[in-house]
């Protein structure tokens, strides 16, 4: 239940136990709205820390004295509305997820919020897709703070050959926009991925045909050479 005065926060519950999990908060002055909200992220009992306040100045009382992974915030409100508490949020406390969960959205509010970094939802918001949010903007969090880990040239080598295989196949791309030196190496590999479907009659014709065609006109033989290496520096 909500408990004291405007100089008191006004915490409805906490539903995972102290240390655990993500810290959330949620602020709305309706207390039917902090209610459902309440019943909505009972599922997730155990794996966050949520606390519930009814207004801006609280929220800030709160956040003072605990880190905060997520805010939610209802848009309209008196004393403090969702929009400057957000706003304050991001300058004192850039590295929390700030949603605005609000009915009332217009144009001008829209404009407001460009370059604000603010996520929104609207009222009334599904279950699944609240929750779904909220994981989602989680988990991009903690991804932006694990440390990178370091890329061997190998794995890169990998993952980039991959990728212009891709684009080649896709048409994105053309063998003629690649460097010389790259040119038999993924002439090599188109030809091995179009194998599997040429035959005696049928390699000059139809799309595939007209596409293997094209990928071979792309190919300067007289510039390329196989002991050309890539992703390497000529010695």
């Amino acid at each position: 239940m909500i408990r004291g005065t405007s100089n008191v926060i006004s915490i409805i519950s906490t539903v995972a136990p102290k240390g655990e999990g993500a810290r959330i908060l949620c602020v709305d002055d309706e207390v039917h709205v902090l209610k459902g909200l309440e019943r909505s992220l009972r599922g997730k009992n155990g794996e966050w820390q949520i606390d519930f306040v009814t207004g801006g100045e609280e929220a800030l009382q709160l956040m003072n004295g605990h880190s905060y992974d997520l805010i939610v915030s209802d848009m309209m409100m008196p004393g403090m509305p969702g929009e400057e508490l957000l706003g304050i949020v991001a300058e004192l406390y850039p590295n929390t997820v700030r949603i605005i969960l609000s009915g009332h959205y217009n144009q001008s509010t829209a404009f407001r919020l460009v370059g604000s970094d603010h996520l929104y939802l609207s009222k009334p918001c599904p279950r699944d897709l609240f929750i779904n949010t909220i994981e989602q903007a989680l988990y991009l969090k903690q991804s932006e703070e694990k440390p990178i880990e370091p890329i061997s040239h190998g794995e890169l080598v990998d993952v980039v050959t991959i990728l212009i295989k891709q684009l080649l196949v896709q048409q994105t791309i053309t063998l003629a926009v690649l460097p010389i030196n790259l040119r038999a190496k993924f002439l090599r590999h188109g030809l091995q991925e179009f194998a599997p479907i040429l035959n005696a009659d049928g390699y000059t014709k139809g799309s595939v045909g007209a596409y293997v065609s094209n990928y071979l006109d792309d190919v300067d033989y007289g510039e390329m050479s196989d002991e050309d290496s890539w992703f390497t520096e000529k010695e």
